[in-house]
């Protein structure tokens, strides 16, 4: 029997409240919170079934060789109204060790922003060890933090061991390795269920960077580039660009190196135009605020504005070299 080829997939975002706002994860693979596609004949089916069947042709080899059928990327929605946690994240040799799970790089892109909205990262000066912990006893730790004016359109790359956190109501987009580690250094004095300090202090002590200025990258929005792609960031795990789509654009397998790409819809709308048998063509649909998977196995297919302003933010998960330290495939704690 012919094999069905794969063609991209659409996700139901699934949607949660927090104490500090609430969240939309768009494309998940984590075991407590798992995407299911919407659409097409994969209707029904979560992410994790999807690599389940699917393998490599969903990831490319290269890419599938260091994650295996854990998918490498997640995508989320924050919202914060107040109190957003203080934030870091373990490198994956940590993690693995630790969790036996993947570490966590993000990148932050700033969707919308109050005027009072800002990004923490980093800190303003070295602190010592007994200084840092006693900033996250009792609060202080944040006037310790760099912080910049959160900008829609403006983005930070976040690397493991680097301080972060949101203050004032904004909307921010992040794209991060596929880890549910967010570990809490401070969250503005909320308890747990057992009435005990709700943050993971002792667990995630000895993962920060101290040093002042730790690879502080938050950067402006770029300026308006109508039809070309303009790389926001180019890690060890992935790429983000950033897409201003005012004509149709032609990408071929060339241009996404045998790898899964995620295609986010920031504002606009698109379709994603699919050459199927016969000579005819298939159109999906893609909305404001909605996120679509382009599996390794698609590789050629055109990006076609139908509503002005239309930009897109372009993921790439990156084929990794492999060693004796190879991440496995997630398995990591739900969070409580």
């Amino acid at each position: 029997m012919e094999e069905k080829k794969l063609h991209p997939i659409c996700f139901d975002p699934i949607t949660d409240s927090a104490p500090w706002g609430s969240e939309r994860w768009l494309v998940a693979d984590l075991g407590y919170r798992d995407s299911v596609a919407k659409g097409g004949w994969l209707d029904g089916n979560s992410i994790g079934e999807v690599m389940e069947t699917y393998l490599d042709r969903v990831t490319g080899d290269a890419v599938y060789n260091w994650y295996g059928r854990q998918f490498p990327l997640l995508v989320r929605e924050i919202q914060t109204r107040s109190g957003f946690p203080l934030l870091v994240c373990p490198d994956d040799e940590t993690a693995y060790q630790r969790y036996d799970c993947l570490g966590k790089t993000k990148l932050w892109f700033v969707l919308k922003a109050g005027s009072d909205a800002l990004i923490h990262h980093g800190l303003k000066r070295k602190l010592s060890a007994t200084e840092f912990y006693g900033g996250c006893m009792d609060g202080s730790i944040m006037g310790e933090l760099e912080a910049h004016k959160a900008v829609p359109g403006s983005f930070v790359l976040i690397r493991p061991g680097e301080m972060h956190s949101i203050a004032g109501e904004a909307t921010i987009l992040e794209i991060a390795e596929s880890s549910a580690l967010d570990l809490r250094l401070y969250n503005w004095n909320r308890v747990d269920s057992r009435g005990e300090s709700d943050t993971d202090l002792m667990e995630a002590f000895d993962l920060v960077r101290l040093t002042a200025g730790t690879a502080f990258s938050y950067s402006p929005a770029p300026p308006s580039n109508p039809g070309q792609i303009v790389r926001l960031a180019d890690c060890e795990e992935f790429s983000v660009s950033r897409v201003d789509l005012r004509e149709p654009l032609k990408i071929s397998s060339e241009g996404v190196d045998g790898c899964p790409v995620i295609y986010i819809c920031v504002s606009g709308g698109l379709w994603i135009q699919l050459p199927v048998d016969g000579g005819k063509v298939d159109y999906i649909n893609v909305g404001a605020g909605s996120a679509v998977l382009i599996p390794a196995e698609v590789t050629n297919f055109s990006l076609v504005p139908r509503l002005s302003g239309t930009v897109l933010l372009e993921s790439i998960a990156k084929a990794r070299a492999i060693d004796d330290g190879s991440v496995p495939p997630y398995e990591g704690p739900e969070p409580e």
